[in-house]
């Protein structure tokens, strides 16, 4: 994961334009679970991939993720992104609509170094129906007539689109068999959607300060998510007359947020959600049988063991763990998936034949001087207690006579 690191710091630099690294900078730095291009690394181990291009799909795949997160934020006009407050606050809406593009130019360049069309064709399908996908949940926001199938849509097309291309071309990259990319790829989808719908409860259910965003954010926002698509179908009259006036018609109060979670309690909307999540992870579980024995498939039948040193890691169970709001939840697959990588780097390598088509030449990837500047300045913007916004309104009114 330290090559990957590496790998984004460098393609994330711009010449001239010292705004790209500052605002980037700001968010790859801020950490994150880096869930997506560890599932490229772990599905390219899983089929024995022994090159040098599973470095190159998981910079990928994590810079079209952040070009997302910095578009998403702009759209939802949200304040605070991984625990600190998001680019678009700190600068301003065009610069990040601007460095999403330079992202999502990014990650294609990083992509066709491959060599391998059928990478491209996947991850730019995945990148379309991310974009499909959001706009679907635009048009569908604030719908009361939202159904359990538009919004399976929806998560299939903004969050499991890249989990399942993440592990699919982990698959492609290592030439594995036809029905292990696409065990893969099912996989990849299944956990998609196991991951959004937790994702989904913790807004209800989740601390601030573990989930790195505000809790209730999406009901904020007016979000017909699945715990919510499930009370208004079992709402009586008072209660539909509720989701009318807080989602439809966006007239909230300070107390509306307990009352829905309340409303969500009494029908078990949030006990039915869990259920889907459980339901979609063992789906995710049971595609991973056709492929090859490996410690990273870890045992269905044992528990998960998160403990450093620990040799199987199984992300499902960290799926659990979240839906059943066990201690330590929303950091659990981070630790996981940080720890399944130090076992993979304490591994002996596995050699596989290295592709036909062989990438230009490497670039530098330690970072420039100007870069590391070009950071630490976005670090110090990050830990300031108001806007960049906020401090250029105050200047300009101390200027004014």
């Amino acid at each position: 994961m330290a090559q990957v690191n590496a790998l984004i710091r460098a393609r994330m630099a711009s010449q001239h334009a010292p705004r790209i690294p500052e605002v980037t900078a700001h968010l790859v730095e801020a950490g994150g679970k880096r869930l997506r291009p560890l599932l490229v690394l772990a599905a390219a181990r899983l089929c024995a991939y022994g090159g040098p291009f599973h470095i190159h799909l998981a910079a990928t795949v994590e810079f079209i993720h952040t070009a997302t997160l910095l578009h998403d934020d702009v759209v939802d006009e949200s304040a605070r992104r991984r625990g600190r407050p998001t680019a678009n606050l700190l600068w301003d809406n065009k610069s990040s609509i601007l460095v999403g593009d330079y992202l999502f130019s990014r990650s294609f360049q990083l992509m066709v170094e491959t060599g391998k069309l059928r990478v491209l064709d996947i991850l730019a399908n995945a990148s379309a129906t991310i974009a499909e996908g959001e706009v679907l949940q635009l048009t569908a926001a604030q719908d009361l007539a939202t159904t359990e199938a538009t919004y399976l849509q929806v998560v299939r097309g903004k969050t499991a689109a890249l989990f399942s291309a993440a592990t699919e071309v982990g698959g492609v990259i290592a030439a594995a068999p036809e029905d292990q990319v696409r065990a893969l790829f099912t996989y990849g989808d299944a956990l998609g959607v196991a991951f959004q719908i937790v994702d989904d409860l913790l807004d209800y259910g989740g601390s601030a300060a573990v989930i790195g965003k505000n809790t209730g954010d999406d009901f904020r926002e007016r979000k017909l998510t699945l715990p919510v698509i499930k009370a208004v179908a079992k709402a009586d009259a008072a209660e539909r007359a509720f989701w009318v006036r807080v989602i439809e018609k966006g007239d909230q109060q300070a107390d509306d947020l307990a009352q829905a979670q309340a409303i969500m309690a009494r029908h078990g909307a949030m006990d039915e959600a869990k259920d889907e999540a459980l339901a979609w992870a063992a789906k995710a579980r049971d595609a991973l049988a056709v492929l090859p024995d490996h410690p990273l498939r870890g045992d269905a039948g044992r528990p998960c063991r998160l403990r450093r040193g620990a040799p199987v890691v199984r992300l499902q169970s960290s799926i659990r763990a979240a839906a059943t709001h066990q201690p330590g939840c929303a950091a659990c697959s981070a630790r996981a998936a940080a720890w399944a990588v130090s076992e993979l780097a304490n591994s002996p390598k596995q050699v596989a034949p290295e592709p036909d088509i062989r990438a230009s030449r490497q670039p530098d990837i330690e970072a420039s001087e100007a870069l590391q500047c070009a950071m630490a300045g976005a670090s110090r913007i990050a830990g300031a207690s108001r806007s960049l916004r906020a401090r250029r309104r105050k200047a300009a009114r101390s200027a004014t006579p």
